[in-house]
């Protein structure tokens, strides 16, 4: 019976601890929106995250798109690898769109946008100029992908 008792006691405090953790997100939540419709576009892209993390993609997409506007090369980021992907009956993929917004998280200097908008021209588009040039980007902001595509396209 204590064996049971303790099981039980244990279940609680896990879901307990649980919801205090989801409790403390959406306070930061609310704090990140806050501070985003101020034109914190780093706080954008924090809101766009966590909404992520609570599986709500189109409150992702809402608050990436405002962080990428706001010149945020992670928000711009994430955002392209929504329209990368696509998301059923949420975000249509457009890979016209995805290379856009590597592009303009690469011209931000993010080595991860560089990277994607390399592998799109080298993959999809099979444009290998382009893809170089990218990839070189990507491999002087420090991407070691990027260096590798590099690499290999200048054989």
């Amino acid at each position: 019976m204590k064996k049971i008792i303790l099981a039980v006691l244990a279940f609680c405090a896990f879901s307990v601890a649980e919801q205090i953790e989801i409790l403390g997100s959406n306070d930061e939540l609310g704090a990140n929106i806050q501070k985003c419709e101020k034109g914190d576009s780093e706080a954008c892209f924090q809101a766009g995250w966590l909404f992520s993390q609570f599986n709500s993609l189109d409150g992702a997409k809402d608050f990436y798109e405002k962080a990428c506007n706001g010149k945020n090369f992670k928000g711009c980021t994430n955002l392209g690898a929504l329209y990368f992907s696509g998301v059923d009956g949420l975000i249509k993929q457009d890979i016209k769109k995805a290379k856009e917004l590597f592009i303009k998280a690469c011209d931000l200097k993010d080595a991860d946008g560089c990277n994607n908008a390399g592998y799109i021209s080298e993959t999809i588009e099979k444009d290998n100029k382009n893809a170089v040039k990218f990839y070189k980007k990507g491999c002087d902001l420090g991407h070691q992908g990027a260096c590798g595509g590099y690499k290999e396209l200048n054989k």
